[in-house]
């Protein structure tokens, strides 16, 4: 009772083309998956340098993000993606200074530190708007 090639409809074509595809895009994600995790388990607590972003240094240390940022001075909401080296130069400061503040925060962020809340906290009353107070 073997089907032959020849009895395909064009339904069946279309049903064989679509569960290709979507074992193809399966395959590219399981791919995905395998090499980002062995990429972050060989990749902690990596030396922080001028090529990585906030993000990056963030993910390796596993902090939020936003404590790095606030470490920084930059606004704790808006992602920074420009590496470590640009932030120092357009601030006119050595890589190294802003180094050892971004190892400050991750030391002050781990334990025996409880850890940081995954949010950062609300702006302090003297910082919110006039027209915020009233709600």
């Amino acid at each position: 009772m073997a089907i032959r090639l020849s009895a395909f409809r064009r339904r069946h074509w279309i049903l064989l083309a679509l569960f290709l595809a979507a074992a193809a895009a399966s395959g590219v994600f399981a791919t995905r998956l395998v090499v980002q995790t062995l990429y972050w388990s060989s990749h902690r607590d990596e030396p922080i340098a001028g090529w990585m972003t906030l993000g990056y240094v963030a993910h390796s240390h596993r902090v939020p993000p936003w404590v790095l940022r606030q470490a920084l001075d930059l606004p704790p909401d808006l992602p920074d993606r420009r590496p470590l080296g640009e932030i120092a130069t357009a601030r006119g400061v050595p890589l190294d200074a802003l180094r050892l503040r971004l190892e400050h925060a991750i030391a002050a962020a781990r334990p025996p530190n409880p850890p940081p809340p995954a949010r950062p906290p609300a702006r302090p009353p003297e910082e919110t708007p006039p027209e915020e107070m009233g709600r």
